[in-house]
């Protein structure tokens, strides 16, 4: 899992004004792992041979009928982020090369560090991390601007936060919502960006914090993704055992927390730069259907996952919720996975353990 904790820039704007949503307790549901894993589904995997010259590591993917497309680094880079397409041949297990997206000449690209997401009617879209600029998919290696931001050094924004987006929803035309935190040791924030008077509003929504005594970002590290259709966001803690479920309208916010046992993460280590590898991995990765959350679970240090890895003792969980926060099936991959991407028409799941790909039929 790539770790944002290079320095990037920091929106330093004036608070012009405030708007936030009311938050409703929506209660909290307490679960045993012992007994949530005691008879999960077993999945099998296929794996999908494919070839990117240099590759270094894979950092999100999303699959979208037959085709697959990946966000990756090369191993000559530090830092930018590509973006690619294949076609999955699934009978042939493998994915075929189709283009690359945003690249202009040799050296020359939309974006540094794109982040996917469906946008409206389901159209591919991609999002610069670092300065929100919006762009959708139109063809086989173009992207055309939507002239649309997700945050932007000129937007009205209820306190400091970092010029960066993270995740990135859909909500409706010009309106994204999408994961920022504020400037150093500042929290997590669910944020709403409005783009329809042409000036870029953010609004609050929620800020994601597990245990009020860390409220830092680096303690609720987590992924965010957004259902148009029920209008409920989901946010699931990285070293910390648990996931809320948001149900959000105009002026509320309802909030559902799932946990999985009390979390055990070092606090002497919420300021040092190895805090992830040093402490329990929960949920490492998100993807939805219409109508379920699939959410990848690991409940073991990254270290350790290693080493049970290359003892092909590894398992990776995934749980799928309703998007009221029910738990419906556990699976089980005899892996150590990264990143999955659910693809709804099929209903199969796409794995990666940061440099292969794997396919799963649900």
């Amino acid at each position: 899992m790539k770790k944002n904790l290079f320095v990037i820039l920091v929106m330093l704007i004036s608070l012009t004004f405030r708007m936030e949503a009311k938050v409703i307790d929506g209660g909290t549901v307490l679960v045993k792992t012992d007994t949530l894993f005691s008879h999960p589904i077993i999945l099998k995997g296929t794996k999908l041979s494919f070839a990117i010259k240099n590759l270094k590591r894979i950092y999100s993917m999303q699959v979208k009928g037959e085709q697959l497309f990946l966000t990756f680094e090369r191993k000559e880079d530090w830092g930018p982020e590509y973006m690619v397409s294949y076609q999955i041949n699934r009978n042939g297990k493998q994915l075929r090369y189709e283009t690359e997206y945003g690249k202009h000449g040799k050296n020359t690209y939309d974006f540094c560090n794109p982040v996917m997401f469906l946008g409206a009617n389901d159209t591919l879209c991609v999002a610069e991390r670092s300065f929100g600029d919006i762009f959708k998919v139109i063809d086989k290696g173009r992207l055309v601007r939507a002239r649309d931001y997700v945050v932007g050094m000129n937007a009205k924004v209820p306190y400091a936060i970092v010029l960066e987006a993270k995740d990135v929803a859909y909500a409706a035309p010009h309106k994204y919502y999408f994961l920022g935190h504020q400037p150093e040791n500042g929290s997590n924030c669910i944020l709403y960006a409005d783009n329809t008077t042409g000036t870029l509003t953010i609004k609050d929504v929620i800020k994601p914090i597990f245990d009020k005594r860390y409220p830092q970002w680096i303690a609720n590290h987590g992924i965010f993704n957004y259902s148009k259709k029920y209008k409920t966001g989901v946010f699931a803690f990285d070293v910390c055992p648990g996931i809320d479920f948001y149900s959000m309208n105009d002026s509320n916010v309802v909030k559902k927390t799932i946990k999985l046992d009390k979390p055990i993460f070092k606090t002497s280590l919420l300021t040092q730069g190895d805090f992830y590898n040093k402490n329990v991995n929960y949920f490492v990765s998100l993807s939805q259907s219409d109508d379920y959350v699939y959410a990848a679970y690991r409940g073991t240090k990254y270290d350790d996952m290693l080493k049970l890895d290359r003892q092909n003792k590894a398992k990776t969980r995934i749980i799928k919720f309703d998007w009221l926060g029910n738990i419906k099936q556990v699976y089980q991959i005899n892996d150590m996975i990264d990143i999955i991407s659910v693809d709804k028409v099929s209903n199969t799941l796409i794995g990666c353990d940061g440099r292969q790909i794997f396919l799963y039929n649900l």
